[in-house]
């Protein structure tokens, strides 16, 4: 499954260097991109309606406390995707 990783958080670079990590776990990823005004304030895995083992399974990975939730709205192409929050910055990635 293909992960779009979104920033919320406002921190420069903060998407690309959570898409590396992802990478050298061998995760599929896709888009970067930006959610204005960064004011997300947790991190979340957010999963189109069908894909939750794989979201549960991306989310144990993360720093504990990141849950799963359903987005019916996520494109077909990117049923996954990672929000990052004010709660997460580069050192929560092993």
């Amino acid at each position: 499954v293909r992960v779009d990783v979104v920033n919320g958080n406002g921190v420069s670079g903060l998407a690309a260097h959570w898409r590396h990590w992802l990478q050298t776990q061998g995760v599929a990823t896709g888009r970067l991109s930006n959610l204005l005004p960064y004011d997300t304030a947790t991190t979340v895995v957010q999963y189109r309606p069908g894909f939750q083992a794989d979201a549960q399974s991306l989310a144990a990975q993360l720093k504990p406390g990141v849950n799963a939730v359903a987005l019916p709205g996520l494109p077909l192409n990117a049923p996954v995707r990672i929000l990052i929050g004010h709660d997460s910055a580069k050192a929560d990635l092993s």
